[in-house]
């Protein structure tokens, strides 16, 4: 700029402007944390408008954390690695949970939708109260630190984790089709094909949901003692005999442990071993435990004073 002073004066107030704006932060910081920020402006929906207002008071402490730490510690903030990263964990915090509330907007706020919404927003901000504490326990000036912790948290660390029952409904929706799973998935690459891991994830639940009633048919006559068995195979063979199941639920079974029996191959092993079926890996794994009982008979032979001979002479007699 040609004129100094006019510079000067410009630089001045747009510094004032600076120091006043980072003010006004702590004090919304403060009187949000206070009341809970019930008074700032938010979209329309009853269902929703808590989260937006807890994202205003979210947003006012990020922005008074930033300015402090940037006022403080200036060109080091970037050489900190640790506590800019942790700064970086609350923006990102904050974008997801925009980012949730403007789906749930645009798929046209389901209330069916809702356990998602909540479990999501609840774990963003409970993380983003954890990030932002971290971050006053790291920082560089305690006594600073201090005072910020009183406008940021004047209440306290208040937010708890998504309780189990939360977690409950958000994983039922998940875990059985419906719109609210549909409306998750929309867009994904999920073929419903055997060959493909990701598709094969999907036709064994919906397998597994479909051998549920039988499944339960199963239970009821163990537990009655009409039939008996150790393992699923064999109870489902003598509840076939007995007349408890027919031969289209022995199908919904089988094909129920051959689809989950793949996931787990896809998951653990690579591709080229993912094609094993369940009662050759059953046999294999009936063959490794037969050899290790037979090995560990035979190690502690000479610990009992044994010969191996003597097993085998006991044996044929």
């Amino acid at each position: 700029m040609a004129d100094p002073g006019q510079a000067g004066e410009q630089f001045d107030t747009l510094l004032w402007e600076h120091i006043g704006f980072s003010i006004s932060n702590a004090a919304r910081a403060l009187m949000v944390g206070l009341n809970g920020a019930p008074g700032t402006s938010v979209p329309d929906g009853s269902e929703v408008k808590r989260y937006h207002q807890q994202m205003n008071r979210f947003a006012a402490a990020f922005a008074l954390l930033a300015d402090v730490a940037m006022v403080v510690m200036g060109g080091e903030l970037k050489r900190k690695e640790k506590l800019s990263a942790r700064l970086g964990d609350v923006l990102s915090y904050l974008y997801l949970s925009s980012a949730t509330l403007k789906r749930y907007q645009d798929d046209g706020r389901h209330q069916a939708d809702l356990p998602l919404l909540e479990w999501s927003l609840h774990d963003a901000f409970f993380k983003l109260q954890i990030a932002k504490a971290v971050v006053l326990a790291n920082f560089p000036n305690p006594p600073l630190a201090w005072r910020m912790r009183r406008l940021v948290f004047p209440k306290g660390l208040t937010l708890t984790a998504p309780s189990d029952l939360m977690g409950h409904h958000a994983a039922k929706l998940l875990l059985k089709p419906s719109e609210t799973r549909d409306r998750l998935t929309h867009g994904i690459y999920a073929p419903r094909l055997e060959n493909d891991a990701i598709g094969n994830v999907e036709l064994a639940l919906d397998a597994a949901i479909a051998a549920e009633a039988v499944l339960a048919k199963l239970r009821v006559a163990k537990k009655s003692g009409l039939i008996q068995g150790r393992r699923p195979d064999a109870l489902a063979a003598h509840a076939l005999e007995k007349g408890v199941i027919t031969l289209a639920d022995m199908a919904l079974l089988e094909r129920a442990r051959n689809l989950t029996c793949k996931v787990i191959m896809w998951t653990i092993f690579p591709r080229t071993l993912a094609v094993p079926r369940c009662s050759r890996m059953r046999r294999v794994g009936s063959a490794r435990a037969h050899n290790r009982r037979k090995t560990a008979t035979k190690s502690s032979l000479p610990v009992l004073g044994l010969s191996p001979n003597l097993l085998q002479h006991s044996q044929h007699s």
